[in-house]
């Protein structure tokens, strides 16, 4: 079990990375949820996807909480990083791709055609 110090630091830690993350000065879930309605509008209007997509956008989008996993069986037990998407902008979205593939993915391969 951690410190308390020492679970805080762990994440500071792994968030200065500049390889994994960056730091914003903003939250950009407004300007994302915006994205993600002009582009769903368009492609009703398309006809690309059905009138009912609207209901892809999630209504009050939230940013992910994150939080960490320790991993006890790895030396100095270091964290894993868990970002959760309930309430993000693409929930709906990844849940409407989820139930278009799985379908797919329980057919074998051969029998597939792109």
């Amino acid at each position: 079990m951690w410190s308390h110090p020492l679970y805080l630091a762990q994440p500071n830690r792994q968030l200065s990375d500049g390889r994994f993350y960056e730091r914003l000065d903003h939250d950009p879930i407004n300007k994302n949820q915006q994205l993600m309605k002009s582009k769903i509008n368009v492609m009703i209007g398309a006809n690309q996807l059905p009138p009912s997509a609207k209901h892809l956008m999630v209504p009050t989008p939230k940013t992910s909480p994150f939080y960490l996993l320790l991993r006890i069986h790895k030396p100095n037990n270091p964290g894993r990083a868990i970002s959760c998407a309930c309430s993000c902008p693409t929930e709906n979205i990844a849940s409407y791709l989820d139930h278009i593939i799985a379908p797919m993915l329980r057919t074998p391969i051969m029998h597939l055609r792109f």
